[in-house]
């Protein structure tokens, strides 16, 4: 899937893309090298800083979250940050790259983290910015794996080898300890069954669902561990029997109770913190293309930041260019990308 680069089409869109950003506002910080950035725009989210981490080699976060954050700093105001799993040497966005990411110091000042990775083994001096974070209360979004997000078997010496999806102690690590289940088992099957997300009538009135109705996700639901008693489910997901939004339900007894796809938790750490905590299960990049899904994404980062009071209405969820994000399926990822080529205006600059 490397890009053409001597075909007419592709001449065109570089000479696009060179005259957009030459006509780019001031307010437009160009991203860094190494991860990309949007800064300094008007909205309720001016000041709050959301860093969202790429890192699993299926679902193509290292597509979706780049549009999220555009839009979350565009439509919304807030200061965000991605950042990808990257080759050591060569600086190329690799979400097999599973020890080594790029830029966790920008955890330091973060309001939120967006996580969206999968048995990453992150060096520990890396690691360590996310330790930090957490014991200081950070919020936190897990999507999709980051129900595993890390795994440490190859090194049992790791001084953060606690934070893994399988660790007895604390049981399920990052994902049991934080997020509220660690990985268990696909629920729909993988593939050939998608998901209707359905809004729980008791959380109806939670300010994450402002606005948001069902959601269709071409992933399947997942299993999950009896969630803790402070968690607040948000959705439902009925297993749909075939992969467009249109599929009946899938029947049988196996599938008669519908497991949380997203929930969220307001919980207080040892040290006094209080820390707010979403996850939603759902959320491939082709999951993001659903309006409802990107409103209930973006509703959590005001939710989850502290601005409850600042939740609009209908929040304006348009991706500022046209999203067409890749399919999911490893090694499916575009291939030989830097970070700032990853910026969806660099993949087509037309404007919704």
């Amino acid at each position: 899937m490397r890009r053409p680069s001597t075909s007419p089409r592709a001449a065109v869109a570089a000479l696009a893309l060179l005259l957009a950003s030459c006509a780019a506002s001031p307010a437009d910080d160009p991203p860094q090298d190494r991860w990309l950035e949007y800064r300094d725009h008007q909205g309720p989210g001016r000041g709050k800083h959301i860093v969202l981490i790429a890192g699993e080699e299926e679902y193509r976060s290292e597509e979706s979250f780049p549009m999220l954050a555009h839009l979350l700093a565009k439509r919304h105001g807030f200061d965000t940050t991605v950042l990808f799993s990257q080759g050591a040497t060569t600086g190329i966005v690799d979400p097999g790259e599973r020890r080594h990411i790029v830029g966790l110091e920008m955890l330091d000042d973060a309001d939120l983290v967006v996580l969206s990775t999968r048995f990453r083994a992150w060096d520990p001096d890396e690691m360590q910015h996310l330790d930090e974070y957490l014991r200081g209360g950070g919020s936190v979004i897990g999507v999709r794996t980051a129900t595993h997000a890390f795994e440490f078997r190859q090194a049992s010496d790791h001084p953060f080898k606690h934070y893994s999806w399988d660790s007895p102690e604390p049981p399920g690590g990052f994902g049991g300890r934080v997020l509220g289940t660690t990985w268990v088992a696909h629920h729909g099957v993988h593939e050939q069954q998608s998901t209707r997300g359905v809004v729980e009538a008791d959380a109806a009135d939670h300010p994450i669902l402002r606005g948001v109705g069902e959601v269709w996700a071409e992933t399947d639901v997942y299993e999950v561990q009896p969630l803790p008693a402070d968690a607040v489910v948000l959705m439902r997901g009925v297993v749909l029997d075939g992969m467009d939004p249109d599929s009946a339900p899938a029947e049988g007894e196996r599938y008669a109770e519908h497991r949380p796809v997203a929930w969220a938790r307001d919980v207080r750490t040892k040290s006094g913190a209080e820390m707010r905590i979403v996850t939603t299960t759902m959320g491939s990049a082709r999951d993001f293309r659903d309006e409802d899904l990107r409103r209930l994404f973006v509703n959590a980062c005001y939710w989850a930041t502290r601005l409850d009071d600042a939740v609009p209405e209908l929040a304006n969820v348009h991706p500022m260019e046209f999203y067409t994000p890749s399919p999911s399926g490893f090694g499916k990822h575009l291939v030989g990308m830097h970070p700032i080529e990853m910026r969806p205006a660099s993949r087509g600059v037309h404007r919704w």
